[in-house]
């Protein structure tokens, strides 16, 4: 059997030898102008005091007990030397996503924010528990005073998500989102 096998193996490198030399190979080269999307991106999760852990319901259909979770959202936004310091109240988990955008708009009702800037750097805030409505709100705020971010405004939360749109003084420069415990705070630093 292995003989056998050893020997159809044989033939099929012999035959493919054989083709190749017959054969040409042609390579064409593209002249299209190829463009590259410049993506910067940056995600991540941080907890917020000492949320109480959400507990499934057991097999017999019997409710967990669980304490409400109690309010949480963004208790202040500000501009420091060019970033934006988000801090939060409460007990939560917060994801973050950070991406360039072409407009600012908004989840909840599809409206366009006037965000001024070079670029729109938003941030996605999906937290557990949701905010609550109104908590997170804040109009355009605006500062020439720093270099890196011109303005920024959130947007009322929207199934869990709250926006916050940077408006940068550059041209989709490189930024980080940095996380702490004391006081719990989120910096979107823009370089």
């Amino acid at each position: 059997m292995r003989t056998g096998v050893a020997l159809l193996c044989a033939a099929g490198l012999l035959l493919a030898a054989c083709s190749t030399e017959d054969t040409t190979e042609t390579i064409t080269q593209s002249t299209a102008p190829q463009t590259v999307d410049d993506v910067r991106i940056a995600s991540g999760s941080f907890t917020v005091g000492s949320p109480v852990p959400e507990v499934a319901p057991s097999p017999q259909g019997i409710p967990a007990t669980t304490t409400p979770p109690g309010p949480f959202g963004i208790s202040d936004v500000r501009m420091d030397r060019g970033g934006v310091v988000f801090t939060f109240f409460g007990d939560g988990v917060v994801n973050y996503v950070g991406h360039y955008v072409d407009a600012a708009v908004t989840y909840g009702d599809n409206a366009t924010l006037d965000v001024p800037g070079t670029s729109i750097l938003q941030l996605d805030l999906i937290s557990s528990p949701s905010p609550e409505p109104g908590s997170t709100v804040r109009p355009t705020v605006l500062d020439s005073m720093h270099t890196g971010v011109e303005s920024f405004q959130t947007a009322e939360p929207s199934s869990g998500v709250t926006q916050a749109f940077i408006g940068t003084s550059a041209d989709r420069p490189n930024f980080t989102v940095t996380s702490q415990q004391d006081p719990p705070t989120l910096t979107v630093a823009v370089s």
